[in-house]
């Protein structure tokens, strides 16, 4: 079978945060090129066209972003057509600016009533201020041919992130 690669994202914020919720008392931001860091890496995981990235304040934020599998093609039918296959979820963190910092992320996988399927809750990523390196974390949800009944309940990608 070939090899088929369906990328839903928002990474080189050119959308700024159409599709993200925000919540929280601190406040994201865009930075065109990132402060107190190395400049991102070109990498074709993430397929960057630009240098910006988003970016919070000191304090506590949080923020999703919602994939609609079905309104973007990916149906149940579709997805039992091609399986076996795998929803991957990655990010880039970093500390910038002399912070120490930390980044919790998770990924929900939730059915057309918005109710948790399955669920992977990463790990807090922390940062020291003097490591200006950027790092790559990712998670795979991988689905075999035994899994065609469970492919009915599926319909969204919730990516959440605070940080």
């Amino acid at each position: 079978m070939e090899n088929i690669r369906f990328n839903k994202s928002n990474v080189c914020i050119s959308d700024q945060f159409e599709g993200w919720t925000i919540k929280g008392n601190g406040l994201w931001t865009i930075e065109n090129e990132p402060i107190g860091c190395n400049p991102l890496p070109d990498t074709p995981l993430f397929g960057r066209v630009d240098k910006s990235c988003f970016t919070t304040t000191s304090r506590e934020s949080r923020k999703y972003y919602m994939v609609d599998l079905w309104a973007d093609g990916l149906t149940p039918t579709i997805m039992r057509k091609l399986l076996p296959f795998q929803i991957s979820c990655s990010q880039m963190y970093n500390s910038g600016a002399g912070f120490n910092a930390f980044s919790a992320w998770h990924i929900d996988i939730m059915n057309s009533a918005h109710k948790l399927h399955l669920q992977d809750e990463c790990e807090t990523l922390r940062c020291s201020p003097s490591n200006t390196e950027w790092k790559t974390v990712s998670h795979t949800f991988k689905f075999g041919t035994s899994d065609a009944d469970v492919l009915q309940n599926i319909r969204y990608v919730k990516f959440s992130q605070l940080g």
